[in-house]
């Protein structure tokens, strides 16, 4: 008995420490019609600096335009801007709550972000959405004939495949980043977030999901973490940035020309430091 319940002891105290200690966000009081905001996508950073807490160093210093895991974190309000401004369409986050900013903002991780739930729980969780909108989702996704599949393949055929529970070993990696899509394009939000969501993926895999990501999230400000350098070669700008700080920003091709360019020279030697950013 009394190894039976020494680990739930254990949980109990982990929960009581979090509850405890976790640092409550800040209310506040700036109201926007969510709604309508953000219409333009429109993201500008004025001399930003990014710490994780308010106890640690900045690990991103006076940015004005960056692409950097910290700075996702800083949008979505899970980390400290310590000084700067960072606006989206003109509103000062800083004066908006995190939670009206995650509700507008989409966003990929690179771990892929299910509950033990059905499809449809999964993609649309407060019910906002109708089946048929949920299926054009899938289908923009190229994702609809697989969950059709694989309502038979579980012994389901009069199954509506959005009732299918998700599980483990219910889609590959790749499937459950482009199911992480279609849930995003239902949000329907001028602005993408993706942290290397196929940094773990295959060639084919990889190449699925950013035809996906440039035919159906054209319209929207895309923000990507980047170590795989081709996969960016048709963004607008990118931004290198090392330890904390820009070394270069351009358009990716304009830089590939430029016989000076740190860009160029990690995309021509095919290697890219880990210890910067893009």
């Amino acid at each position: 008995m009394a190894s039976l319940l020494s680990p739930s002891l254990g949980a109990i105290a982990r929960l009581k420490h979090f509850i405890e200690d976790t640092p409550r966000e800040l209310w506040h009081r700036h109201v926007i019609n969510p709604g309508v905001w953000p219409a333009q996508g429109a993201i500008e950073l004025r001399d930003v600096s990014v710490s994780h807490d308010s106890t640690s160093d900045p690990v991103l210093r006076n940015i004005t335009s960056s692409s950097t895991s910290s700075l996702i974190l800083a949008i979505l309000g899970m980390a400290e801007v310590k000084s700067g401004r960072i606006l989206i369409d003109g509103e000062d986050i800083s004066m908006l709550s995190p939670s009206i900013v995650r509700n507008r903002v989409q966003c990929i991780a690179q771990e892929p972000f299910f509950v033990p739930s059905s499809i449809r729980q999964n993609l649309d969780p407060l019910g906002d959405e109708c089946d048929s909108e949920i299926i054009v989702a899938l289908e923009r996704v190229q994702l609809w004939g697989t969950m059709v599949d694989r309502s038979l393949m579980y012994g389901f055929p009069d199954c509506n495949p959005l009732d299918i529970m998700i599980d483990d070993g219910f889609l590959s990696y790749g499937q459950q980043q482009l199911l992480c899509l279609a849930r995003n394009l239902l949000k329907q939000s001028t602005i993408l977030l993706l942290d290397e969501p196929t940094s773990d993926l295959d060639a084919e895999e990889d190449s699925e999901i950013q035809a996906v990501i440039r035919s159906e999230f054209s319209c929207c400000t895309t923000i990507m973490i980047a170590r795989n350098l081709p996969t960016i070669l048709d963004f607008d700008y990118v931004v290198l940035i090392d330890e904390g700080r820009i070394v270069e920003l351009g358009n990716p091709q304009s830089l590939l020309s430029e016989s000076q360019s740190i860009f160029g020279a990690l995309y021509h030697a095919g290697t890219f430091d880990q210890g910067s950013d893009l």
